[in-house]
């Protein structure tokens, strides 16, 4: 990434630095039998686009993630300058406990 590297997501509409976040190895802790498909790779002059599947049982919860996510990435002379993280709602149904 290059330094600055802005992340945004979907579900706050926040820009923060990518490095003041945790990332997606933080969810090895959270989920087990974590897994992560790349179903479309895309790339165009500026940047790519990754749609992917994670998947996996929540730890906490006991529930079933299936979660589809797509991630724009903006590339500039020094790396990856954005991320645009467009995280699909199912990904926090999975983390709250049942009623």
């Amino acid at each position: 990434m290059a330094p600055g590297c802005i992340n945004w997501h979907n579900f706050d509409k926040r820009e923060v630095l990518s490095e003041e976040l945790e990332g997606a190895g933080a969810l090895r802790d959270l989920v087990g039998d974590l897994t992560t498909e790349i179903v479309q790779h895309e790339t165009f002059p500026a940047g790519q686009l990754i749609r992917i599947v994670i998947k996996g049982t929540v730890t906490s919860t006991g529930r079933a993630l299936d979660a589809h996510n797509c991630i724009v990435l903006t590339v500039g002379g020094h790396g990856i300058t954005r991320i645009d993280d467009f995280v699909d709602p199912a990904f926090g149904e999975a983390f709250r406990p049942a009623d």
